[in-house]
């Protein structure tokens, strides 16, 4: 009886699976880090005042992707150090092909599988919805399927279910077919494949210093864009937005929490955690620096400790006030002392950095 295993790394960044699973991947090799450490960093923010939506991402090479929206396609516009492609449910239906049995394949081969599922039959999830899983192992000796999700309140977790919870889990999940009327088959449609992804061997890439020192300061001075491009993110949106980019971050948090808190409406934890994400990479790249000797003061590491703590501590702030929506004037500043606290500590690491490596 086989087992296989392919091995991850932590992903630093959970919030959006699509971004979990790329980078829990590419964090094993040093060119996945070289390139994660030159990433993640500048954010864009769009802010539907209307209605008080707020939608915010970061912003990854020439490109804008919201990483809920989709995950792992060859044309994807999110394109890490990751080689992936996909295949059609409708083919595994068609020439009645196993599930187990397929995707035990490509894990044997260092493949990940990721696809969407009905959650109801799987049984450590308490939560009865289509959603994407990221399978990365199987054991035939008790049957078990290793897997991660995001799960309550979009918490990231590795988890694991039988193979007969998954074939139930995955034929449970009804699909019309993804083919275009000229039979050509749309990558896009998430729910109608099932992605493969692994390292791509054939990557390189190296930290440069300068580069590194300009995309730092692009996320302190920077706060306006000229794109050519609609970001994905905005594409989301129906009515007419405000954009902000990176530190601009901070301002419209408090807008949105303002007027959530004034109006009794539930506050969208993810727009918090994405600060948290947001220092948890800064804290990794602090740490890169350090360990390569690049910069030496370690006061620095021990800030961004701090940060993550602190953005921690706003996301269950968060989550208990959606419990009962219960408002108060002191509430509001508690958040606004709070937010601004991280942006200035943050602030003060980037400067730090930027003035050693110069």
């Amino acid at each position: 009886m086989k087992k296989s295993i392919v091995n991850l790394a932590e992903p630093i960044i959970t919030i959006y699976s699509g971004y979990s699973n790329a980078i829990s991947i590419l964090l094993n090799y040093k060119y996945g880090v070289d390139w994660f450490i030159h990433n993640f960093l500048n954010i864009i923010s769009v802010y539907d005042y209307k209605n008080n939506i707020l939608l915010s991402d970061f912003m990854n090479m020439k490109n804008v992707f919201f990483a809920s929206t989709r995950n792992f396609s060859p044309d994807n516009i999110f394109c890490p150090p990751i080689k992936s492609f996909s295949v059609p449910r409708q083919y595994l239906s068609d020439n009645k092909i196993n599930i187990i049995d397929y995707i035990k394949y490509y894990l044997d081969n260092n493949y990940c599988c990721c696809f969407h599922v009905d959650n109801t039959y799987i049984n450590y999830s308490n939560m009865n919805r289509i959603h994407d899983i990221f399978i990365y192992g199987y054991d035939d000796d008790s049957e078990f399927i290793y897997l991660s999700d995001n799960l309550y309140a979009g918490k990231y977790e590795r988890v694991t279910c039988t193979y007969e919870e998954l074939n139930k889990a995955y034929n449970s999940v009804a699909f019309d077919g993804a083919w275009d009327s000229k039979g050509i088959f749309n990558h896009f449609s998430s729910y109608e494949k099932l992605n493969f992804v692994k390292f791509d061997s054939n990557f390189i890439f190296s930290f440069d210093k300068k580069a590194f020192i300009d995309e730092m300061q692009i996320y302190i001075n920077k706060t306006e864009y000229d794109l050519n491009y609609t970001p994905k993110i905005i594409e989301t949106t129906l009515n007419e937005v405000e954009i902000y980019y990176n530190v601009k971050i901070y301002d419209v948090l408090e807008k949105y929490i303002l007027r959530s808190l004034e109006s009794k409406k539930h506050i969208d934890h993810r727009q918090i955690f994405l600060l948290h994400d947001h220092k948890n990479a800064l804290n990794y790249k602090v740490k890169y620096l350090l360990d390569n000797g690049l910069i030496k003061n370690k006061d620095l590491l021990k800030t961004t400790k701090q940060l993550i703590k602190t953005t921690i501590t706003l996301v269950n702030k968060v989550l208990k006030y959606n419990l009962n929506f219960e408002n108060s004037k002191d509430r509001f500043e508690e958040y606004k002392i709070l937010l601004r606290d991280v942006k200035s500590n943050e602030l003060d690491v980037i400067n730090h950095i930027v003035e050693e490596l110069s």
